[in-house]
């Protein structure tokens, strides 16, 4: 079985650079996403979120056509 970092980093590999930090001590992760532009997105993950079976589809999702939105 992949741990969700290895599948979040599977999904994104492609088109981004994908780091991951530790951002709460109740497991949730701060998420980068970056390619040669800068930055593309910085997720906070809830440990929830991340044990999601589905984890990778559901983020993917939520951004809609596989793409993150920009950061703000």
């Amino acid at each position: 079985m992949d741990s969700p970092f290895q599948t979040l980093r599977e999904v994104f590999r492609a088109e981004y650079t994908v780091n991951f930090s530790v951002e709460r001590p109740g497991g949730g992760i701060l998420m980068t996403l970056a390619n040669d532009a800068g930055i593309a997105l910085r997720q906070f993950i809830a440990a929830e979120r991340l044990n999601c079976r589905r984890r990778a589809t559901c983020l993917r999702a939520s951004w809609g056509r596989g793409r993150p939105p920009p950061t703000r």
